[in-house]
This record gives structure tokens, sequence and C-alpha cells, in this order.
């Protein structure tokens, strides 16, 4: 004897069964969506800043290098001894205020239209001198420096003079209180990311140049 089977509720299951997945599906696929959009933003926010930290890296390189040498002819028309303690400070003191002010006002400059003005108070400058091994064919590489010699700390102790001095590195950060704040990243539990950019300039047969970088 053949047995008729009622199929309607394996039907009524795969109905509801199907709706509850779409609906699962459909859930999943906003926030895969949501998550990518906020990381599209967060990397196009992340590529502005870096390229506009490395713009204000290169106009301090190039304005401390003027600078120092304005500040020493200043000195030595004024008759000081520039190998003395007091006016290697005041050299180094007034180029590095010369370079923080003109990196400001750059960025001052810049109009909400092309870019969004970076807070004085988020921004970080360094500047240090040095000199730079200008016999190297290679390339000058931000994150290393290898071919930058940094001598701001044998200046200060009197080991090395003004004289010794040819190239100037400055360095533009945001980091701290004043980091990037993220969408994406913060899902993950990192809420803001830093970023450093540097630049070099050297006096080449008195002449000041950009360094070329990677």
């Amino acid at each position: 004897m053949q047995r008729k089977i009622n199929s309607k509720p394996t039907l009524w299951f795969n109905k509801k069964y199907q709706k509850g997945m779409v609906l699962v599906y459909t859930v999943i696929f906003a926030m895969a969506a949501t998550a990518l959009s906020a990381l599209a933003i967060d990397l196009a926010r992340a590529f502005v800043v870096s390229n506009q930290l490395k713009s204000l890296a290169d106009t301090g390189a190039l304005t401390a290098a003027a600078s120092f040498l304005t500040e020493m002819r200043a000195a030595v028309a004024r008759g000081e001894d520039v190998n003395q303690p007091a006016s290697i400070h005041n050299v180094m003191s007034r180029t590095q205020q010369t370079c923080e002010s003109f990196i400001h006002r750059s960025n001052e400059r810049i109009t909400i239209s092309k870019k969004k003005t970076i807070a004085r108070s988020n921004l970080t400058i360094t500047l240090q001198f040095g000199q730079y091994d200008t016999t190297s064919s290679a390339v000058y590489d931000e994150g290393t420096g290898a071919l930058f010699a940094d001598l701001t700390s044998d200046l200060i102790t009197g080991t090395k003079q003004l004289r010794d001095i040819s190239a100037f590195r400055v360095t533009v950060a945001r980091s701290g209180a004043g980091a990037v704040q993220t969408l994406f990243a913060g899902i993950f539990g990192v809420s803001s990311l830093s970023f450093s950019r540097n630049s070099v300039s050297v006096f080449v047969f008195l002449r000041t140049l950009h360094v070329p970088q990677a």
C-alpha cells in the first residue's frame, strides 16, 4: 500500500528559511559595505594628510637653509664670533623659529576648497642640522634617513661649529593629540593614526638644493 506524503510543512519550512537567510545576507552585506566605505574614507584622508605633511616638510627644509645663511651673515655683520656657544645657539634658535613660522603660514594658505588646513596645535615640527652624503648616488629614503648625519647635538655641545653644517632635515608630524581620527580602524580599536614626513635640503656649490626622494 502506498502512503501519501504531505509536503506542505516542508514547503512552509523552506520558505521561512529562505526569507530568514535573505535577511541574514542583507545584514552581512550592509555591514561589509559600511566597513568598506569607512576604509575608503580613511585611506583617502590618510593620502591627503601624508601629502600635505610632505609639502610642509619640503617648504620647511628650504626655509631652514635660507634662514641659516641669513642668520649667519647677520651674526657676522654684528661682529659676533659665530664659533662661540651663545652665537651658535642664537643662529639655531632663530633658524628654528623662522622655519616653524613659515611652515605654519604655508599651512594657513591652504584653502578649504583644496585641502583642509591642519590646526597649529596638531603639527609637530622638528629641525635637525647636519651633513648630507652628496657623493652617494642613492636616493634619500625618508624612513632610514641614512644619507643624512644629524649634528644638532654636536652643535649644542660645541664639538661641531656652524661652518660644519651643510644640510637641514625638517620633520612634520601628526601624532598624539594631533593624530588623524579614523572611521574604519575605530571598529578594531584604533581610533587614530599617526603620520610623519620629512625632507632634506643641502648646500651644494653655494646653492640650496632640495634632495630628491623615492
